[in-house]
């Protein structure tokens, strides 16, 4: 079995967008989530590029990514997924565990990123060579 860690975090993450045209998923813990137990000096954001697949709750408790080898990822995930789905076959495979539960997401990449900017700030991720705001 092939598992890599890409990432972790005792963070609280919510689905913050998700973008059918553009097949990005961005996943975000902003600065103070303090209604909830988490509050921290810095926003953090996960993007998941080019999903071919998601199974994941709106909210994690911690999250931990880890890529899997397709070979290795559960059956019952893979034909969920439909395998020979346009697009499934040539993603990689990404598991995030949270305190209680376990999603699934298929992406071409994922990227990470924590800055110092505000709730409403746009993301830096989703942002264009020039500056400008990108789309989701």
């Amino acid at each position: 079995m092939t598992v890599k860690r890409m990432f972790s975090s005792d963070r609280n993450f919510k689905i913050w967008t998700y973008s059918v045209s553009f097949r990005r998923l961005l996943l975000r813990s902003n600065k103070s989530d303090a209604g909830r137990g988490d509050a921290h000096p810095t926003r953090s954001e996960i993007l998941f590029f080019e999903v071919a697949f998601m199974i994941v709750r709106p909210w994690m408790q911690g999250v931990t990514i880890e890529e899997f080898d397709p070979d290795d990822v559960p059956a019952d995930i893979g034909r969920l997924a439909g395998a020979g789905w346009p697009g499934v076959d040539e993603v990689k495979w990404f598991r995030l565990s949270a305190a209680d539960s376990v999603g699934w997401v298929a992406a071409l990449a994922v990227y990470f990123r924590e800055d110092d900017l505000e709730y409403s700030d746009p993301s830096f991720l989703l942002t264009n060579p020039d500056g400008t705001p990108g789309r989701v």
